[in-house]
C-alpha cells in the first residue's frame, strides 16, 4: 500500500511538472540567449560559399582567379566571416563587390548597359520598367563621372529621400498572453556611402506609438 502511494505521488508530481512546463510563458521556460540568436542570424546572412561568389563574379569577369578572390576577401571588399571551420560569404557579397570596388563597378555598369540595350530594343516599357529604363542609365552615368572625378562619395547619385513603413502581422492565437515576439526587420546600413541620414521615427500597434 505504501509503495502504491509513493507511485501515485511520483506520477502526480510528474504531471504537475509537465503541466507547468506547458502553461508557463515561453520566456519563463527558456532563457533567451543573445549569443545563440546572433549566431543563428549570422549563419543565415553569411550563407554563400566561395563557389557561389565565384560563379556570380564570372558573369562579369569570366577569367577571375582565386588569387583575386583571396585579395578581395582579405581587403573586406568581399564580406566574409568564419562560420564553424569554413569561410562563408555574405549573401549579397558578390553583388556588393561590384558596388564597393570602383574598377569592378565600371565593368558591371558597362556590361549591364549593353545587356539592357540588347534586351529592351524594340519593346514598349510601362510602369517601373519605363522609369528604370530612364533613371538607371542616368545614375550609372553620374556614378562613373563621380568615380572619374575622385569624389569622396561617388555612389551618391540622384539622391532621393524615402519614408518606409513596415507592417508585421501574425496569425490569431499565435502567442499566449505575456509572450514576446522577436523578429528581424531590415534597416538601412550606415556603413555604406550610398545611403545616409537614416532616422528611426516610431513603432507602434494599430496606429498607437509605443
Amino acid at each position: 500500500m505504501a509503495m502504491k502511494r509513493k507511485e501515485i505521488v511520483l506520477w502526480t508530481l510528474v504531471a504537475i511538472a509537465l503541466a507547468a512546463n506547458i502553461w508557463l510563458p515561453r520566456q519563463m521556460r527558456y532563457k533567451y540567449s543573445w549569443d545563440k540568436d546572433l549566431a543563428q542570424r549570422l549563419a543565415t546572412e553569411f550563407c554563400a560559399t566561395r563557389e557561389d561568389v565565384k560563379e556570380y563574379i564570372q558573369k562579369y569577369i569570366p577569367d577571375v582567379t582565386d588569387e583575386q578572390i583571396d585579395k578581395w576577401t582579405a581587403s573586406g571588399e568581399l564580406e566574409s566571416m568564419r562560420i564553424g571551420k569554413r569561410t562563408m560569404y555574405f549573401s549579397a557579397a558578390a553583388r556588393n563587390l561590384f558596388r564597393i570596388n570602383p574598377e569592378l563597378a565600371a565593368i558591371k555598369a558597362a556590361a549591364d548597359t549593353e545587356e539592357q540595350d540588347m534586351s529592351k530594343s524594340g519593346t514598349s516599357l510601362t510602369g517601373h520598367e519605363a522609369i528604370d529604363a530612364v533613371t538607371i542609365p542616368q545614375i550609372k552615368k553620374q556614378v562613373l563621372e563621380n568615380i572619374a572625378a575622385g569624389k569622396e562619395n561617388p555612389y551618391f547619385a540622384l539622391p532621393k529621400r524615402m519614408r518606409v513603413t513596415f507592417t508585421l502581422s501574425v496569425h490569431a492565437n499565435t502567442l499566449r498572453p505575456g509572450q514576446t515576439l522577436r523578429c528581424w526587420l531590415p534597416l538601412p546600413r550606415q556603413d555604406v556611402p550610398r545611403q545616409t541620414d537614416f532616422k528611426f521615427i516610431e513603432a507602434g500597434v494599430n496606429g498607437v506609438a509605443y
